[in-house]
């Protein structure tokens, strides 16, 4: 049941909770980061920041923080309020409502009083972005006549009413690297405003250079430079390790191979780890992988080689141009074919994917053609033979693409690629 659940997370892309399903080495980072913010001085301000790329799982790792901060804590010793920008982008000014959270969390944990509610009003529309609502039509005569705050001395009047409240509140601020570049520097300039306040503690989700781009884009300055002076403590996603994602994505293809022939299992085994394993780099490429094949493997199931189609279905979702390679100019490919092989052809066309995937995306494509033996060698062997129904085989090729667009717009084969030479012509195409 545990299994079924973990994969329904993970296909849904969905976030977990409990520390318990970690599979990746995530629970344990949450744990001590937990232990050191239990352990920090309860007057304290910091801001923290945690870098990690779209999908690597900086959710999942603050699920598992607040799962023990609760465990260690009871809640006594720290609260928390979630904010999540995104929500509010393009809608809602992100300053008024970061504001109306910080005053509800601090309304929820203690008694605040109408003094200090007003001065953090007065501050956050002193920073030009935020328009609170006031209690009363003479209340707006008045501020018609009050004179300009002093922001200094608000802000310190500020800070000496928060150093009251009973306990520290985590902060914790998700999808900053989804907002537009406008927004991201808004909010930015409100974390800047306030990172000082007592009591406040505050954890940045954000995939670093998204950020820094959008913050360089609207400042008009480094915006490295910038997010360091606001980010005391930057931390970084652990990096997930490949043989974790492996067997992650092997449980999650079970619907698969479970049945399959011990064949078949052997060359998934080892097609998975000398090659498709290079291409995972966090658990949302494994969900991506895994929920396509629950719907284009049922189309061509007992059509095709399944080991072929997931890993054709591989190329696609991380190697497209590999993918449109093969299908646009099937004769570069399968035997028998009218064209001699092209070392540099092959070659010039694995330079257009990034160089870590470029070995591997060799070994697999020798393994899934024949004819490519000829260039490259791989230790990659095919135990399972059944013939007609390979992806290097020319009558079974066509299946495989049953659910792509036709190669050209009358559905024919694309003329020979460059740097193909061709033997004899043929009569007629060849598909």
């Amino acid at each position: 049941m545990e299994t079924q659940e973990l994969s329904e997370d993970l296909i849904g892309d969905r976030p977990l909770s409990n520390p318990s399903k970690d599979r990746l080495g995530h629970a344990g980072f949450a744990e001590k980061l937990a232990e050191s913010l239990c352990q920090m001085p309860l007057s304290a301000s910091l801001t923290i920041g945690l870098y990690g790329s779209w999908g690597s799982g900086k959710t999942t790792l603050v699920n598992f923080l607040e799962y023990y901060l609760q465990e260690q804590t009871q809640g006594k010793t720290l609260s928390v309020m979630h904010f999540n920008p995104w929500l509010f982008s393009g809608a809602q000014d992100l300053t008024q409502q970061f504001f109306e959270q910080l005053l509800q969390q601090l309304e929820t944990r203690s008694k605040t009083s109408k003094d200090l509610r007003e001065k953090i009003y007065n501050f956050a529309e002193s920073l030009g972005d935020a328009s609170f609502p006031l209690a009363s039509g003479s209340k707006v005569f008045a501020n018609l006549f009050k004179p300009p705050l002093d922001v200094n001395e608000l802000k310190a009047e500020i800070e000496t009413g928060l150093k009251e409240q009973q306990k520290p509140i985590l902060v914790i601020i998700d999808d900053i690297d989804r907002l537009a570049p406008q927004e991201t520097a808004q909010l930015f300039r409100v974390i800047a405003a306030v990172a000082n306040f007592p009591k406040l503690i505050y954890l940045l989700l954000l995939d670093r250079e998204v950020v820094i781009n959008g913050l360089t884009q609207i400042l008009h300055i480094p915006g490295q430079a910038y997010l360091e002076k606001i980010i005391q403590v930057p931390l970084t996603m652990p990096i997930c390790d490949r043989d974790s994602l492996r067997q992650l994505l092997q449980e999650n293809l079970d619907f698969i191979f479970a049945e399959e022939s011990a064949e078949i299992k052997q060359d998934w085994n080892q097609v998975l780890r000398e090659s498709i394993a290079y291409f995972l780099k966090n658990p949302r490429d494994i969900g991506r992988l895994a929920s396509t094949l629950r719907i284009t493997y049922t189309f061509v199931q007992a059509q095709v080689n399944p080991v072929d189609f997931v890993a054709l279905e591989a190329l696609r979702l991380f190697c497209l141009p590999i993918y449109d390679l093969i299908r646009r100019h099937p004769d570069a490919f399968l035997k028998p074919s009218p064209y001699n092989l092209d070392r540099q052809f092959y070659e010039t066309s694995l330079d257009t994917i990034p160089r870590s995937q470029q070995e591997p995306t060799q070994k697999l494509l020798v393994y899934l053609f024949p004819k490519l033996k000829g260039l490259w060698q791989s230790p990659l062997t095919r135990h399972a033979n059944e013939p007609g129904i390979g992806l290097g085989d020319r009558e079974a090729f066509s299946r495989y693409f049953q659910l792509a667009a036709p190669r050209t717009e009358k559905g024919m084969a694309a003329p020979c690629p460059p740097g193909i030479t061709e033997q004899s012509k043929p009569d007629k195409a060849t598909n």
